[in-house]
């Protein structure tokens, strides 16, 4: 299960432009399903960087700062990168990802 929710996605990107990025369907609402696996694909690769580090079941993680401050800075990467096929991600997005995985 991942650690970020669809709330907490909808914060740090803005709820406005979740919906412009993510809402494929036109209904004015950001895809639960898109949300999900962007979810998701950012907890397998925090995983991929903390499990040998850390138990990723120890309870401690789940809530862990800094943890979610870089899972956010990938998360909002990622809506980017899939909701503008590649071809508009800000600077400032790349970097704080980039910054977010240098750890």
């Amino acid at each position: 299960m991942a650690r970020l929710t669809s709330a907490d996605l909808s914060r740090h990107v803005g709820a406005a432009a979740l919906v412009e990025l993510l809402d494929k369907d036109g209904d004015g609402v950001a895809d639960a399903t898109a949300i999900a696996e962007i979810l998701d694909e950012v907890d397998a690769e925090a995983n991929s960087y903390i499990n040998l580090a850390v138990d990723i079941a120890d309870s401690v993680v789940a809530t862990a700062p800094l943890l979610l401050m870089r899972e956010k800075a990938c998360a909002a990467y990622l809506c980017w990168l899939r909701g503008t096929s590649s071809q508009a991600v800000p600077p400032a997005v790349v970097q704080a990802r980039t910054d977010a995985i240098q750890w």
